[in-house]
């Protein structure tokens, strides 16, 4: 487990405690940060490659390397490699 995942696995039952209060929104949205951090792989469709988070195209131009493309340009999560679609 890296240490943004220990950070996000510390953070959310503080999040979600009663005796945060008010301050439970502003922990939550340092745990959605954190979790763009940790890469995931991007989904194959035939010829393009997708964000498995917000389902964005990377390389709709199919001019970009897909072995270049470290975020996703519309949601900002950290991806790379291929995740065949319906394979893990």
């Amino acid at each position: 487990m890296s240490e943004i995942e220990q950070a996000i696995a510390y953070l959310k039952p503080i999040a979600n405690s009663a005796t945060v209060g008010t301050y439970s929104k502003h922990l939550n949205v340092a745990i959605q940060a954190l979790e763009k951090q940790v890469a995931k792989k991007m989904i194959k469709a035939y010829f393009l490659y997708s964000c498995p988070v917000c389902g964005a195209f990377q390389n709709e131009d199919k001019k970009t390397d897909i072995k270049a493309i470290n975020y996703c340009w519309k949601c900002g999560q950290k991806i790379f490699g291929i995740l065949e679609q319906g394979r893990d």
